[in-house]
């Protein structure tokens, strides 16, 4: 199998990183090819070639971002001569509604990027369709376990066992617009007790206090946690989830009713569904109509200048009562990457090129270009290039977050998509007022018991 790799001009023209939001643009590209073809061989015979199906949302409706799924096709013509490789591009979290649907008609890519989280990845774990990754590492020659972070494993582990290879990880910071803050004579927050304050101030000027809204549960999902984690207790609650099947906890209500607080002091948009997901989001504050956002390295593809150098990065505030210092405390995760269909592995006529297919993602030179073009920290150990870093808080971010540790996740955490889903829709409709954190636990709750296997 060929393991010479052709991104070397590509990173060599690549000066100027464009990084790109996981969007919800619908793109779609999809590659046609038979799913086998045949070539004769030496002998004169007839060697079957597989046609290789790789899923990921490496949409190409972005210039920058087209960039990898050009090299992937750059890849996929040095190879012709051994196996088919074929794209299937699927932008943003629609990537979720695609292996869903091909999981319901039988139809599952042979390799796919996804997210490694139990809510994401355990259906299909339980169902016997993805491949235990330690059965691939024994198989490649040029990936090992070990060349990715052990904490990054443990975000993607399932009932003992990996599935998914962490090859993205995610870093971002507490964003703070000085311009804002200087103007009203305010100073930054440093517990969520001066949030709902500044709210009083910001909010007659027109001013958005901080830019979280909530559409499909994003990017509310992860202001919870950052509140949640801070009580005693709440990250042990978070790993035992998936054996104790208990959501509703006193620590999530606490959680819960500083947001809800939040809420009725005027601290998040008027419309928090209008306003939610990841792209409206950070337009407020991109546009300078909100004066703090959470934000992560992939947000900042459009980034202004003028909003980038009106950026303070702070420690995410405290809570009342809270017992995690939020100094040591670092927006970082690192659960999605490369997860192999089982059936496809273990057919040895395809099992040579998708070991291959993983080779060549999981290798330094298209790691870096997805650094470079996406913004994503990569979980692998490796010397990355940050030289030409653009824009430049990312680099910031990333110094800035050195040393500390990441906080857990419900989406990490929850070991049924179903349950996923149903969490993230009720928090669209606690954001917006229209239920209770009582009523959002109960349902929560309710969901966890009909859908833990």
């Amino acid at each position: 199998m060929k393991k010479a790799r052709v991104f070397s001009g590509l990173l060599a023209v690549l000066m100027i990183i464009g990084l790109c939001a996981c969007s919800n643009d619908n793109t779609n590209s999809v590659s046609s090819s038979p799913e086998n073809t045949s070539t004769a061989d030496e002998s004169g015979g007839s060697a079957e070639i597989p046609t290789i199906r790789f899923a990921h949302f490496y949409s190409g409706s972005n210039e920058q971002k087209a960039k990898i799924s050009e090299a992937i096709d750059e890849y996929a013509e040095s190879v012709k001569d051994e196996y088919v490789l074929v794209q299937e591009i699927t932008a943003g979290d629609e990537l979720r509604s695609k292996i869903r649907i091909d999981v319901s008609s039988d139809n599952l890519p042979d390799v796919f990027w996804f997210w490694g989280s139990q809510s994401d990845l355990s259906s299909l774990v339980d169902s016997n369709l993805v491949l235990n990754v330690d059965e691939y590492f024994a198989k490649s020659e040029e990936v090992r376990k070990e060349d990715y972070n052990a904490w990054a494993w443990d975000l993607v582990t399932i009932d003992g066992s990996q599935y998914c290879i962490p090859t993205e990880g995610t870093t971002g910071a507490w964003f703070c617009n000085k311009e804002i803050f200087e103007e009203y004579n305010v100073d930054f927050p440093e517990t969520f007790d001066d949030v709902i304050a500044l709210a009083d101030t910001f909010s007659p000027n027109g001013i958005v206090t901080l830019a979280t809204g909530s559409k499909g549960g994003n990017p509310s999902h992860q202001l919870v946690d950052m509140i949640y984690t801070q009580y005693e207790g709440a990250t042990e609650e978070l790993k035992s989830l998936p054996e104790t099947g208990k959501i509703a906890t006193p620590n999530l209500k606490s959680a819960l009713d500083l947001i809800d607080q939040m809420r009725q002091a005027g601290c998040f948009p008027s419309d928090t569904v209008a306003n939610g997901d990841w792209g409206p989001n950070f337009a407020l504050y991109n546009e300078g109509k909100a004066a703090m956002i959470p934000c992560f390295g992939w947000q900042l593809s459009e980034i202004k200048p003028e909003i980038e150098e009106a950026t303070v990065i702070t420690d995410i505030p405290t809570v009342t009562g809270g017992s995690v210092d939020q100094s040591k405390v670092a927006m970082v995760g690192g659960s999605a990457g490369m997860v192999i269909n089982q059936k496809s592995f273990n057919d040895p006529v395809k099992q040579a090129a998708v070991i291959d297919v993983v080779d060549m993602f999981c290798s330094d030179e298209m790691t870096q270009l997805r650094f470079d073009v996406w913004g994503e920290v990569p979980n692998k150990i490796m010397d990355l290039d940050t030289s030409h870093v653009s824009p430049k808080i990312l680099n910031d971010i990333m110094e800035y977050n050195e040393g500390r540790d990441a906080y857990l996740t419900h989406m990490v955490s929850i070991p049924d998509a179903n349950i996923w889903v149903d969490y993230q829709n009720y928090l669209d409709e606690f954001f917006s007022g229209a239920i209770s954190s009582d009523e959002f636990l109960s349902k929560a709750q309710a969901s966890m018991e009909k859908n833990k296997s």
